[in-house]
């Protein structure tokens, strides 16, 4: 049987001469090309890496030492990362920086302490909400005190009865009198002073309230301050602005909300109160003293008669002669006559007030608040000493003042800070109205209108 003739395979190759071509390429095919996957494009750039853009490499870096020795086309793209991420670093700086900016105009200042009363921190906001209530507090009283000056200007003119006429004359002296205390009053120095002292009392009267309330049962009635009460002050603050004024548009200038206004109220509110419960407690009959003193003005020469006097008693009225300030006494040995609390300085009153002294006691160099120094001697004590009514009505009328004065300077009870002085007169502090810097006309010159200029 002849056996069938098989064709030659399509995958056989010639080889020798054969395998080449006519330009002298080899016949040997590349695997892509023999699979049948051959991509001319992806070929392209295969060669392409061992070219010169991609085989040169630059020694310079890019910066510092990043991007050197590396292919010209990888170092372009590393130099675009590099600028992409330094732009929106530089870009999340800028925001971060208005952001703190902000965030240490509104947040940071206004919570920082402006003075200290016994650890407890007065922030910056507070004394800014406070200056801008007493501008314009004096400011609405001030208008106030002007068109009733007007007021009574015009009815005196126009007024026939002389008897009418005189009692007119007797109350517009009295507002005359009014209107130049606020004027005097009404100026950036009084105002921002004020602001401190009243922030830094109320936190005085705070730290001892619960004192108060503890040991005296009555106290809550007077020294308790009510929603209501707190309501009833802002709508009265509310209806003392002059017209063309309202306190929205204060609010709005100052930056403040009625929450705000209502934090200052309070601290009048509450000063308000112990002065009506520190003149409760001034009563007659009282506990009274009578007392000598001797008065100097340095503490060698008060020790040095210190001594003599313990040595030798009877030489009291030579040395009061000889060495006290207070010429009013010193001549009859320094005899201050009966005194019940609140008549003499703080820093006699911590001794002379003991209960357990007794007629006879002699103190040792003590340091008035004033700053003077005294040796003191009990004459006689009386538990139950009929007062005057004029004193009786003067010592109420300070005793505010006379209870706070003491707190402040008497140790060791209170620490009080200086205040800061940049933050008292930072511009951010001062009320946008109304104007501190006007100039009034004199007492005897004309009284200004009822506009705010």
């Amino acid at each position: 049987m002849t056996k069938p003739i098989t064709p030659p395979s399509k995958t056989t190759r010639p080889t020798g001469k054969a395998a080449t071509g006519a330009q002298g390429t080899s016949a040997t095919t590349s695997p892509a090309r023999a699979s049948g996957r051959y991509q001319p494009g992806r070929d392209r750039r295969v060669r392409m890496k061992g070219s010169a853009e991609y085989g040169r490499r630059v020694k310079k870096p890019i910066i510092f030492n990043v991007g050197r020795d590396l292919p010209a086309a990888q170092r372009t793209r590393l130099q675009k990362k590099l600028y992409f991420t330094f732009a929106g670093v530089m870009a999340a700086l800028v925001v971060l920086v208005f952001a703190f900016g902000w965030f240490n105009i509104n947040v940071i200042q206004p919570n920082m302490a402006i003075v200290t009363v016994n650890g407890a921190n007065i922030p910056q906001k507070n004394y800014r909400y406070m200056v801008a209530y007493l501008a314009q507090d004096t400011w609405n009283k001030l208008q106030a005190a002007n068109a009733q000056v007007t007021q009574l200007t015009s009815q005196i003119a126009s007024e026939k009865d002389s008897t009418k006429k005189a009692a007119l004359q007797t109350q517009l002296q009295s507002a005359q009198t009014t209107v130049s205390s606020l004027q005097t009053s009404f100026s950036q120095t009084q105002i921002d002073q004020l602001a401190i002292d009243d922030l830094v009392e109320d936190q005085l009267i705070q730290q001892q309230t619960p004192q108060y309330l503890h040991s005296d049962p009555n106290a809550a009635k007077t020294l308790t301050i009510t929603s209501a009460q707190l309501n009833q002050a802002f709508q009265d603050f509310k209806k003392a602005f002059p017209a063309g004024q309202s306190l929205s548009n204060f609010e709005k200038q100052n930056n403040m909300s009625d929450d705000n206004v209502k934090f200052a109220l309070g601290v009048v509110l509450r000063r308000k109160a112990m002065d009506t419960y520190q003149q409760s407690l001034v009563v007659s009959p009282a506990y009274a003293v009578h007392f000598q003193r001797i008065e100097f003005d340095g503490l060698s020469q008060a020790k040095a008669d210190l001594a003599i006097l313990q040595k030798d008693p009877s030489q009291w009225n030579a040395l009061a002669k000889k060495d006290s300030l207070d010429v009013n006494t010193r001549d009859n040995g320094g005899d201050m006559g009966w005194n019940i609390q609140g008549q003499q300085d703080q820093g006699l009153e911590q001794w002379l007030f003991n209960r357990n002294n007794k007629a006879g006691t002699m103190s040792g160099v003590l340091k008035e608040v004033s700053g003077t120094y005294d040796i003191v001697r009990i004459i006689a004590v009386d538990p139950n000493h009929t007062i005057d009514s004029t004193t009786l009505q003067n010592l109420k009328q300070n005793a505010l003042s006379h209870w706070l004065t003491g707190l402040r300077n008497l140790p060791p009870t209170n620490h009080i800070t200086t205040a800061n002085q940049d933050m008292m007169t930072s511009p951010a502090n001062v009320p946008q109205t109304p104007n501190l810097n006007i100039t009034f006309p004199s007492s005897s010159g004309q009284i200004p209108g009822t506009t705010n200029p």
